[in-house]
């Protein structure tokens, strides 16, 4: 039985994927049956299920496919300290693990409510650890409030404060929470900042945050320029790695009883948007292992194959089958979702159609386009002259005037796929001069196209 599976940040602090996971010894009888366990709370919304015993493990790769389980003589199982066990015996739920910002690890986790405290069911813990295999349990709590399953704890560089994306009960549906502090204990009460809409069906809830930054996020908090792509010389942005959020979450449709994920963006960690009601993570067929439930690791990690991949965890095994049939167990698997970089979501034309991107100023050398046609399919782009805050020179949409040089006619039809394509007119692809680029737009024209990423240099 897998549980939730932190990686460590690959570059920033080790050459190697770390993953801690909770496993389960399911208790049998004498004739081989699972024994139920029948010391739950329904009150507490706690369901009968297997009775069994939790542990927390370590594994750790060099690519994130070929695993190894060290034998690290900690804790006795069955018999043997032959194992790569670091908590036995654990009782309380496991949320995720991150670096601290001393340099160390911690680990987030709920666990029993405190003595006359706001919940009345559980409340959130953290420990410590300096190797990440010997925890050190906090005395005092993360937060007073039940926050069942996946919860996503970090340190923020750029802040400097701790942050904490919770699974947030909203009536009876399930939401996304945000707290944030300069310790992590006593956090504030989280504020709801992701949560179904109208336009979602009355059957739908947000299941776990998977909460994600930019891969390159690390090493763009410590520099003052970086691009997408990872490159740190010359470039500068408007938006980069550093403000750029992600949720992979986990959605639960509560009348098929299955969990699928979807992608939803930010610029700020606050206010959320899903650029498409789709699964960017769909389930699998019957019997492919990925049919039923399928939940997202918190974190983009760059592979050897340099495609971007999100870990997650996968079964056939629908939501609830273990609290109403305890004999049905299943394993679940892990699996990487894989994209190319900067590819996860664009801007689609399916025939033709336009759009318009504010600069806001920016003064740059060239412009790179991240883009896929069909046959037949193209992308150009001109700039205008106009001020973005009024409108003025923009409105109405066939009224403003281009740029000398840098009209549509002008501009060399981009075709094919390329992940940093200069966008040229005429053959050149210098951008005006920086006087010439302020208050400039960019107006963009897509023919059966995708386009994914805009990068200056």
């Amino acid at each position: 039985m897998g549980e939730r599976v932190p990686l460590d940040e690959r570059g920033a602090h080790a050459n190697t994927f770390k993953m801690w996971y909770m496993v389960a010894a399911v208790e049998r009888d004498a004739g081989g049956k699972v024994v139920k366990d029948t010391n739950f709370d329904p009150q507490a919304g706690e369901f009968e299920g297997a009775k069994k015993q939790n542990f927390i493990c370590y594994a750790e790769s060099d690519d994130g496919f070929a695993w190894r389980k060290p034998e690290l003589g900690m804790h006795a199982f069955a018999g043997s300290r032959a194992n790569n066990i670091v908590l036995p015996c654990v009782e309380d739920g496991f949320d995720s693990v991150f670096r601290d910002r001393d340099g160390g690890w911690r680990m987030l986790f709920h666990a029993a409510p405190l003595p006359g405290g706001r919940s009345i069911w559980a409340c959130m813990r953290s420990r410590t650890s300096r190797d990440g295999l010997r925890w050190t349990p906090d005395e005092a709590p993360v937060m007073d409030m039940y926050c069942d399953t996946q919860n996503v704890g970090f340190y923020d560089e750029l802040l400097q404060e701790y942050a904490c994306y919770v699974r947030f009960p909203r009536g009876t549906r399930r939401a996304v929470g945000l707290t944030r502090g300069k310790e992590f204990r006593h956090l504030p009460h989280p504020e709801i900042v992701f949560e179904p809409d109208p336009q979602d069906g009355p059957s739908l809830d947000f299941y776990t945050p998977a909460y994600s930054r930019h891969p390159h996020y690390l090493e763009a908090a410590r520099r003052d320029t970086f691009d997408l792509m990872g490159r740190t010389e010359g470039i500068q942005r408007q938006h980069d790695a550093r403000d750029m959020h992600f949720l992979f979450s986990s959605v639960y449709h509560r009348d098929r009883d299955v969990t699928d994920i979807q992608l939803a963006v930010s610029r700020d960690g606050r206010q959320w948007s899903r650029p498409e009601r789709v699964p960017i993570i769909p389930l699998g067929p019957d019997g492919c292992g990925a049919g039923d439930s399928l939940y997202a690791v918190p974190g983009i990690h760059v592979l050897d194959s340099g495609r971007w991949g999100v870990l997650y965890s996968a079964s056939d095994r629908l939501h609830n089958t273990d609290f109403t049939n305890p004999e049905i167990l299943g394993n679940a698997q892990y699996r990487w979702a894989t994209w190319q970089p900067n590819r996860l979501v664009a801007l689609q034309a399916e025939s033709d159609g336009a759009c318009t991107v504010l600069l806001n100023g920016r003064a740059a050398r060239e412009m790179r386009f991240n883009y896929q046609t069909e046959t037949g399919g193209s992308i150009r782009a001109e700039l205008i002259k106009g001020d973005p805050r009024t409108h003025e020179g923009l409105w109405p949409p066939s009224g403003p005037t281009p740029l000398a040089g840098y009209t549509f006619s002008d501009c060399d039809p981009l075709v094919g796929d390329s992940l940093a394509q200069p966008v040229t007119w005429k053959g050149s692809s210098a951008l005006p001069a920086d006087d010439a680029a302020s208050d400039t737009v960019l107006r963009l024209r897509l023919i059966r196209a995708k386009l994914f990423a805009i990068e200056w240099e």
